[in-house]
């Protein structure tokens, strides 16, 4: 039997429809990838959650192909077929699938419509979804429902307590987008500043015609708002000072004169340390002074997979979530081998992009992944990826 004919008849046992596998059909799987050029030395080290998503997934299944060549096989009697080029064999693929489908049986038209959609909607893939509900005295005063990063419920609940917030995460991590939606959610006016080297780019001035220059700061302090310094850890430390003071009590000496802290200010320090100082990634951060510090409740805002491939996903519904799983495995690959890579969401999103718009996997992976890497630790990390 010739390799299109055994996967034709192999993809007619598996049937229509997304396969899932289990010890009963695995080996049939893994003979499938086999014929189909997947090297024999990949299909092996494959788990039962691979194997089922090498068949489903056409751009996992891409990859395992590009892994490593195909095991050679002995020489065919003379009688044999030809064997087929890459072109010709997904041409076969593609035929084997649709010859499947059409030997499928067809639907009766007496199966209830309304519970056919009611399955695809359970089984479809859900947004990441968070509802906030603000509340007060006499309840809930305002629910907002949407894709959330999923540290955005307890940076929320602090913010709602009255204190403080340094966001403190990686490059990409969603820290300025989180920031502005629980101004939303608190119904508060957003201010933001980034990096500030200057104290009179926070304070404000008078200019040499007499006229007071306010600030974002000054604004979410004197009417009420919330307050994002964002890169706050690579700011000049006599702007810091100035910030600090302003925290630390109820008013502050603005160049016109002194201003008492609205009720409804809250502040939101965006940073890629917790204060410490440079670290390798990040070699221009600036030790903050701990009585700053003290100022805040610091949390953790890591990258958010899930969030990362729905916003993928909504970008190109077709290769989103596969190209920003991708992304997320060369990123941690990345941080296993301690090599000093920033691999961030915005890979996956613009990725995701530049797939809607005709590029190439490997043109996005080359652009935005690899970059400036050097052969070595390319070659490295495509290995533990």
């Amino acid at each position: 039997m010739s390799n299109e004919n055994e996967i034709l008849a192999l993809m007619n046992e598996f049937g229509a429809g997304p396969l899932v596998v289990n010890t009963s059909n695995r080996n049939k799987v893994r003979k499938w990838l086999r014929l189909s050029g997947v090297a024999s030395g990949v299909v092996e080290k494959l788990t039962t959650a691979e194997l089922a998503k090498a068949y489903n997934d056409q751009i996992f299944f891409a990859e395992l192909c590009e892994q490593a060549p195909a095991t050679p096989r002995a020489p065919r009697a003379a009688s044999a077929a030809p064997a087929m080029d890459s072109a010709a064999l997904a041409q076969a693929i593609a035929s084997a699938v649709s010859g499947a489908m059409a030997a499928m049986p067809q639907p009766s038209a007496d199966l209830d419509e309304e519970r056919i959609i009611e399955l695809i909607q359970q089984y479809s893939a859900q947004p990441k979804v968070i509802t906030f509900e603000i509340r007060d005295s006499e309840g809930v005063r305002e629910r907002i429902t949407g894709l959330q990063h999923k540290s955005t419920p307890r940076v929320l609940k602090w913010l709602m307590a009255g204190v403080n917030v340094w966001l403190a995460g990686p490059a990409g991590s969603g820290k300025t987008t989180m920031a502005e939606n629980c101004a939303k959610a608190l119904g508060l006016p957003f201010h933001a500043t980034g990096a500030i080297q200057n104290e009179y780019k926070l304070t404000g001035f008078i200019d040499a015609e007499g006229r007071t220059v306010r600030t974002s700061f000054r604004e979410a302090f004197e009417h009420g708002g919330l307050f994002l310094w964002d890169e706050v850890d690579g700011s000049n430390a006599n702007a810091l000072i100035a910030f600090n003071q302003a925290l630390a009590n109820g008013q502050f000496p603005f160049p016109d004169g002194m201003v008492k802290k609205h009720a409804d200010f809250i502040a939101v320090a965006a940073a890629n340390t917790y204060g410490h100082g440079a670290t390798g990634q990040y070699a221009g951060r600036v030790k903050i002074d701990g009585s700053t510090i003290d100022r805040f409740a610091q949390v953790s805002i890591d990258y958010d997979e899930e969030l990362e491939s729905e916003l993928a996903a909504q970008i190109d519904p077709i290769n989103g979530r596969d190209w920003a799983r991708k992304v997320q495995r060369y990123r941690r690959a990345a941080r296993q081998l301690g090599l000093q890579m920033l691999i961030t969401p915005r890979a996956s999103l613009e990725g995701a992009k530049g797939l809607r718009d005709g590029f190439t996997v490997l043109e996005v992976t080359e652009d935005l992944v690899k970059r400036g890497t050097d052969s070595a630790s390319w070659a490295k990390l495509e290995a533990q990826a």
